[in-house]
């Protein structure tokens, strides 16, 4: 819930405090922003504890433009029509996830392009049949996932 002004470059806190340093700098290639809090504006804050572990607040920022584009993606997200959208991913990803673990397609066994073609065009055929197997049996794909407090109960149910 930070805020930040690139016009006026401070940032304020979720208490209202400002930043006291904007610094434009680069990180492993990449250019960007560190804004940076005292320690005397965050050792007194009551939230420190849900802020930082550190004596003071740093945070990184993008350049304004990708800054700006990622707020912007990240409210679409709560929209019902992104989520609509994103269920059509979430199956496909689903798909690629059960082809790299059942096949191991990730990487090719073989080289040369054609022999490469052969082993994903046979992976395709084996994720295929694997799914109409489960189709006409009646029977999931995957397993389903099992939280560990779940699993803790019930191997004390047994």
């Amino acid at each position: 819930s930070f805020s930040f002004d690139f016009d006026r470059r401070r940032g304020t806190c979720p208490q209202g405090q400002t930043s006291s340093t904007w610094n434009p700098c680069r990180q492993h290639t990449t250019d960007v922003i560190v804004a940076t809090w005292t320690k005397s504006t965050c050792g007194p804050c009551p939230v420190r504890d849900l802020c930082t572990k550190g004596q003071q607040r740093h945070i990184t920022l993008r350049d304004r433009a990708l800054h700006e584009a990622t707020i912007t993606a990240r409210a679409e997200q709560t929209t019902d029509e992104w989520k609509r959208r994103y269920a059509a991913r979430s199956g496909i990803e689903g798909t690629i996830r059960q082809t790299t673990h059942v096949t191991g397609i990730r990487t090719a066994r073989y080289r040369g392009l054609p022999k490469t073609s052969l082993e994903h065009n046979i992976a395709a055929a084996a994720i295929n049949m694997i799914r109409l197997d489960a189709y006409w049996t009646g029977k999931p794909l995957d397993r389903t996932r099992a939280t560990h407090l779940t699993r803790l109960d019930l191997t004390h149910a047994a």
